[in-house]
């Protein structure tokens, strides 16, 4: 495979190429996939973290020689059984990533990157809303799977009520409320009290932009209880 430009730059940072091996593929829901891996080196030296993530390299849509990468959040991540899954959100047109995810069979081999990053709830916080859509689904469980005891968890999800009911994966209580678009989000999320509040944010560009200008301008909420990132782009070939 030839050398992308992506791929030099995640060297540059510190992020490793493995190999690990597909052992099973299926539908969760439509639109929805999950692929399960094997990689008991790649699992034995992993901080395994809230919202635990790796870099997916597949072949390009337009150059099966050149790689592309997305980030995706670790599901059901096992050190023991050396496994994990990767969850695939189904967008039209479909990207590298999800193009290949719908292809992938079992003892097919990818490549997979680990990047020296991390993040955790911060115990001393008791309210916590989580704001995004299906793309979300992976860290919005590692989230709701960490926070403290008695934290209280508020997740406004973009998109059907039934990708919204994969977020209940934890035995915490969650107030979940499922709007239409990203526009709702933001009213509801505007109606929380910001005092004390910490808002993790991802999804869709757009959407997550709206609630960066209301986190950081409108409430002035400090970095540290903030967390925004766009994993995607509308009527853009992502995942």
């Amino acid at each position: 495979m030839a050398v992308s430009f992506q791929r030099t730059v995640m060297r540059a940072i510190g992020a490793r190429e493995q190999r690990v091996t597909v052992t099973a593929a299926h539908d969760v829901l439509d639109g929805y996939r999950r692929v399960s891996f094997s990689a008991p080196e790649v699992m034995a030296s992993l901080d395994i973290y809230p919202t635990a993530w790796v870099r997916l390299w597949v072949p390009s849509l337009t150059d099966p020689r050149v790689l592309k990468q997305r980030g995706f959040t670790l599901v059901n991540p096992d050190p023991k059984a050396g496994t994990f899954d990767l969850e695939f959100v189904i967008h039209h047109p479909t990207g590298p990533e999800a193009s290949w995810a719908l292809a992938a069979e079992p003892g097919e081999e990818v490549e997979i990157a680990v990047t020296p990053t991390a993040w955790s709830p911060d115990p001393e916080v008791s309210r916590y809303a989580l704001v995004g859509d299906a793309s979300c689904i992976p860290a919005f469980v590692s989230i709701l799977g960490a926070l403290p005891p008695g934290a209280e968890a508020t997740v406004l999800f973009a998109g059907t009520p039934e990708l919204a009911q994969l977020v209940r994966r934890t035995d915490r209580p969650v107030d979940l409320q499922v709007f239409p678009s990203g526009t709702e989000q933001v009213t509801a999320l505007r109606q929380l009290d910001p005092d004390g509040l910490v808002v993790w944010c991802a999804g869709e560009r757009r959407d997550v932009a709206a609630v960066r200008d209301l986190v950081r301008r409108d409430w002035a909420m400090p970095r540290h209880r903030r967390h925004t990132r766009f994993y995607w782009m509308a009527d853009k070939p992502f995942g």
